[in-house]
């Protein structure tokens, strides 16, 4: 079987807001509210009641009849086989709903009585009704919320203590939302603005311009000068001074990328962990254990996105009054990922494929610039400025 490199153009009727991507599913929602999927649905991922795969679908209840664009999406994630979206209720209140593979009970609901341990329907995660979550982060069996009041619960899988709780024989499966305790690391903590989770590791900013993060460290993607089996808790990652702005998080499998903007108006592209597959970006042969700025990128990245083993980055580069927008990738391109060809690319290389589409929009006045990247397992898709 030959699998091909493939870029394509997505059209929705109105400005998208956010976007998510899971291992097989992906989500995007409008300004409009409606919320649009796609991809694998075998184990009810999409949402949509069924396990019939789909090229694009409009969320809807599980009738198919009844549209639900009074509801406002808050925030929304997809994980591994699962997603969950917070909303806003037509009567102001709010509500979490998970759907997808609950098998170690990443929905933070009982599906006891469910066939498979799969949910189908959206359906609303009993102990968050009422809260207003406003970051989800799912990662491949686990899912970490943030509240408005700046409180984090975790569920799912903790056998590397992704979800923030210490390992025993009690808890390698955290089976509803538990409110996280960091104790006194937890005192002070800024308001949080992004959170995102790997395979067995999550990484938070706040306002304060700080970086947290907590979980697996085995191959050094907590960023905090060590690696081992040991589980990190809560710890705060050094991203060196002068620091402007955090303009973004990512978390790999085992490794991770920050775009940090300086008061000198530079922007540096730190990465950290794993060196497996060309995710460190460079020739290193050694797992990097602390954020480190990536020298063969411009100082003018606006932010970065890790899948499993590949990450892309885009550059807004800004001269003569005119903006222009190149995409770099490198790591694992299987299946295409990286929309080249499928090998490991150990540097950033341009991905001029979609690159030299967007120029050529932008000169035709289209103005296909982007703004955002997401990166899942084994896909990569953007969102433009104007769809």
């Amino acid at each position: 079987m030959m699998i091909g490199n493939c870029i394509r153009r997505y059209a929705t009727s109105s400005s998208s807001s956010s976007s998510a991507a899971a291992a097989a599913a992906s989500f995007i929602s409008t300004t409009e509210k409606y919320l649009y999927s796609w991809g694998t649905s075998w184990s009810g991922s999409l949402g949509l009641g069924n396990v019939t795969d789909q090229i694009v679908s409009l969320y809807a209840s599980h009738q198919g009849q009844e549209q639900r664009p009074k509801q406002v999406i808050v925030s929304m994630s997809a994980g591994g086989f699962h997603s969950v979206i917070s909303v806003e209720e037509p009567n102001g209140d709010y509500n979490t709903y998970a759907f997808g593979r609950n098998s170690e009970r990443q929905l933070g609901i009982d599906t006891h009585d469910h066939q498979h341990d799969m949910v189908y329907d959206p359906t609303p995660i009993p102990s968050l009704r009422g809260k207003k979550i406003i970051h989800i982060s799912c990662g491949p069996n686990y899912t970490i919320v943030v509240d408005q009041n700046n409180n984090i619960y975790s569920f799912g899988m903790n056998d590397m203590g992704q979800c923030g709780i210490k390992v025993d024989s009690n808890n390698r499966v955290v089976s509803k939302p538990t409110k996280l305790d960091f104790g006194t690391n937890h005192l002070g903590l800024g308001k949080i603005e992004q959170i995102d989770s790997g395979w067995g590791h999550s990484i938070f900013t706040t306002d304060k311009n700080e970086m947290f993060v907590w979980g697996s460290n085995l191959h050094g993607q907590c960023g905090i000068g060590t690696k081992g089996r040991d589980i990190v808790t809560l710890r705060q990652i050094d991203i060196g001074a002068s620091v402007a702005k955090i303009h973004s998080i990512s978390c790999a499998s085992c490794a991770s990328v920050a775009v940090v903007e300086r008061t000198n108006r530079d922007n540096d592209t730190l990465i950290w962990g794993s060196c497996g597959d060309g995710k460190l970006g460079g020739e290193q042969t050694q797992d990097q254990l602390i954020p480190t700025v990536m020298s063969n990128l411009p100082k003018s990245i606006i932010s970065a996105s890790f899948g499993t083993d590949h990450c892309i980055a885009i550059d807004k580069n800004k001269s003569n009054d005119r903006s222009s927008t190149t995409l770099y990738g490198w790591g694992f391109g299987q299946h295409g990922t990286l929309g080249k060809s499928l090998k490991v690319f150990k540097t950033p290389e341009i991905l001029t494929s979609l690159t030299d589409e967007i120029a050529a929009d932008i000169n035709n006045n289209n103005r296909y610039e982007i703004d955002n990247i997401q990166c899942s397992i084994d896909t990569s898709f953007a969102i433009t400025k104007n769809n």
